[in-house]
């Protein structure tokens, strides 16, 4: 059972509290001991004055005069043995999977023996230690991420469809149940269209007033704000894939007959190309007006601006995962081989990681030169922009949900019913549990509520705010003596 503890670090510190961990007695150990907060990039734990260990390898030390100095000659094993008491199997709990206890062990919540380390072990919220430099002088008064959760019950069957967000915050999406929602930003449905097949296809908005999506039904639709059918058409497949808007009047959206299909606003089909097997995956626009699909025939193509096939690239399984295109030029789309595939922007490739699960998601460009994408095996991955591994986290089921960024946070969901929000480098900050399968890419709006769809029909409304934490304030004075 979990309790919480009411501690002073020191005379400068202001109280704090930690979740303790008991196993295997009443009796509680370790209630002087406190976390400190967190930062995006360091994570430490202070189980001593003179054992703060942090997730960078790093250890560190508290002075008489309240500073904090780093040092090198205490081991892994003995900041343990500073951390144990004389009461056997007690332990405190350092994150949602990993326990220290008074043995020296680590274990898992099932009370196991993991083998793991101090480091590994240490996961937020924690306190800050300056990323720079790594010295006292660069301790700073920091922010503490706080997460309010409101849901709201919405569709009959699961969203899998990405919300599109409108002018006045109010969102559009679709669910198994063929309906087409609209739903204002406190959750009220303003309007629902029936179509005759589930719609997991994600909305966008054509020349500011018109919804264009598809349908399992085999129509793709166009849609008023108001939630009148301006027109629909047939195709000969399923529409799962996500329509791309070219210009204000034009969009484009694949179908399950293969067929790559350019529509004007006014619901006629320009022209089309035809691909071996079915599109799922959401075209991607270039900056030169070129367009890259990927389709089940384990193809990648390459389309000019007139929709005339330039180039084919073969990949080693079929692609439902959608391109992206870094800022270096580089595009970098998954397979169902489980790999992800890098290309430069003459789409030559550069690099392939193999992961061991399907990649059907978008993979998300995280500042100049990292790429940011989720597998069915579980994990978020994040890569350089050549495709160098360089971190990851993994949740407890399918990855089947894009991840998108908001603020210095990205926020994904997993088939083990919950949503996750990490930082960039892939260090757990927040797990929402929701009970149900989350699949569906979030949105964020224009006032940065985070809204996203589950499996159960339910929307969910994060409101991801900071707030000063006192204990930083403390510490950066107590640096600066």
């Amino acid at each position: 059972m979990k309790k919480i503890f009411e501690i002073f670090l020191s005379s400068l510190i202001a109280l704090i509290f930690f979740p303790a961990l008991s196993m295997a007695s009443t009796s509680v150990l370790f209630e002087k001991k406190s976390a400190v907060k967190m930062n995006q990039n360091v994570f430490c734990l202070h189980m001593s004055h003179d054992c703060i260990p942090c997730n960078d390898r790093t250890m560190w030390r508290y002075q008489k005069s309240g500073k904090m100095t780093q040092i090198s000659n205490l081991s892994n094993y003995q900041c343990v043995q500073k951390f144990k008491k004389n009461t056997k199997n007690n332990c405190i709990q350092l994150s949602a999977f990993c326990s220290i206890c008074n043995d020296g062990a680590f274990r898992f919540k099932d009370k196991k023996i993991i083998k793991s380390d101090l480091f590994e072990c240490i996961q937020g919220p924690r306190y800050t230690l300056g990323a720079a430099s790594q010295k006292c002088s660069t301790l700073q008064e920091n922010q503490e991420l706080e997460v309010i959760v409101t849901k709201k019950l919405i569709a009959s069957g699961p969203i899998e469809s990405r919300p599109l967000a409108l002018p006045d915050s109010s969102v559009v999406f679709g669910a198994h149940d063929g309906r087409l929602y609209r739903v204002s930003k406190n959750g009220k449905v303003l309007w629902s269209l029936q179509t005759k097949g589930q719609i997991s296809s994600s909305p966008k908005l054509l020349n500011s007033k018109i919804i264009v999506f598809g349908s399992s039904d085999r129509h793709i639709y166009l849609v008023s704000l108001k939630g009148k059918i301006l027109n629909k058409i047939k195709t000969k497949g399923p529409v799962d894939s996500s329509p791309t808007v070219i210009n204000p009047n034009l969009f484009i959206i694949g179908s399950d007959d293969g067929g790559l299909y350019y529509i004007n606003s006014r619901g006629k089909i320009i022209k089309q190309f035809k691909s071996k097997a079915l599109i799922e995956s959401t075209p991607l626009l270039l900056p030169n007006g070129k367009i890259i699909v990927g389709s089940d025939d384990k193809n990648l193509y390459l389309l000019n601006s007139r929709g005339k096939l330039e180039k084919t690239i073969p990949a080693g399984g079929r692609i439902w995962s959608s391109p992206a295109r870094l800022p270096n030029g580089n595009i970098v789309v998954g397979a169902d081989d489980g790999k992800v595939y890098f290309f430069n922007d003459k789409l030559e490739l550069l690099n392939t990681y193999k992961t061991a699960g399907w990649i059907e998601t978008h993979p998300l460009p995280i500042g100049e030169s990292e790429v940011a994408v989720t597998s069915d095996d579980g994990k978020l991955y994040i890569f350089s922009s050549g495709g160098k591994f360089k971190a990851s986290y993994s949740t407890g089921g399918w990855a089947e949900s894009s991840p998108i960024l908001s603020g210095q946070v990205l926020v994904f969901g997993s088939n083990d019913g919950s949503i996750y929000i990490t930082t960039k480098k892939a260090k757990l900050v927040k797990r929402i549990v929701t009970g149900s399968t989350v699949k569906s890419t979030a949105t964020e709006l224009a006032d940065g509520t985070i809204v996203v769809p589950t499996g159960s029909g339910h929307l969910y409304y994060l409101q991801i705010k900071k707030k000063k934490s006192s204990y930083n304030s403390l510490v950066s004075k107590a640096c600066k003596k």
